[in-house]
């Protein structure tokens, strides 16, 4: 199975003590990810000014740095609309990424997801599809892309956790229902992030976890930091029999 770490998302400079935030730090602590067990990295590459950026020298550095860190491990960034809500700008800035990442999320419920989803793949960026609502679910179905996506990201926007396992699940049926068979990985926010994660393992699906889904541990304490909760993960993992008790965690996928 797929661990993600999601290292710092929209979190602002201060939010956490061990918030990554520049080239340098994203690639240290992406290391720190994959070795608690983490096999794949997801960041949103910031600006001197610490806000979040799709600028192609900015991602390129973060890229890079993570890459030199954690060789062969899959890279993800974001192409979310608040990041760059200029449709033009944002096509554009991906455009020109050099040191392209692996894969890079796509929220449908974002406007202009057909024209990004068509770069991407001209690009050979691969594309997780961004999943909130069952109306997302319905939209991946209808985009044309369902079979020729990396993986679905089921993201309920639920803060509270019986609700967020809810969304999850009626998600889960909405895509059985239009036959997208795409890998799924899912993530929860905030207190339901464990939630999100139990019923995924339940249901034998990939997770993700990281600072930017949530600066708690299972058991409500604060995380030192991104390994920490990837740690949590894999624990659960091997509870609930998805992984090895020791040893191989298993390979890479992007």
């Amino acid at each position: 199975m797929l661990i993600k770490a999601c290292l710092n998302g929209s979190r602002k400079p201060g939010d956490h003590p061990a918030l990554p935030i520049t080239p340098a730090e994203l690639a240290a602590d992406a290391q720190r990810a994959v070795q608690a067990g983490a096999r794949a990295c997801h960041a949103h590459p910031r600006g001197q000014d610490g806000v979040e950026t799709l600028d192609p020298g900015t991602c390129d550095r973060a890229a890079h740095a993570i890459r030199k860190a954690s060789p062969g491990v899959p890279i993800g960034f974001s192409t979310a609309t608040w990041i760059e809500p200029d449709q033009s700008r944002r096509l554009e800035l991906i455009r020109g990424w050099v040191e392209r990442p692996d894969f890079v999320s796509v929220n449908f419920s974002d406007p202009g997801v057909i024209e990004l989803c068509r770069l991407l793949r001209r690009l050979g960026i691969g594309i997780e599809a961004g999943v909130w609502t069952v109306a997302d679910a319905e939209a991946v179905a209808d985009s044309g892309f369902s079979r020729q996506l990396v993986r679905v990201l089921v993201e309920p926007q639920d803060i509270g956790p019986v609700d967020a396992e809810a969304s999850a699940a009626a998600i889960s049926a909405a895509l059985d229902h239009a036959g997208v068979d795409a890998p799924r990985l899912y993530h929860g926010y905030g207190i339901a992030t464990w939630r999100v994660i139990e019923f995924a393992l339940e249901g034998g699906w990939d997770i993700r976890v990281g600072l930017e889904d949530t600066l708690q541990l299972p058991d409500a304490t604060a995380a030192s930091g991104n390994a920490e909760l990837v740690a949590a993960a894999v624990e659960m993992a091997r509870k609930s029999g998805r992984l090895p008790a020791c040893g191989d965690l298993g390979r890479s996928s992007s």
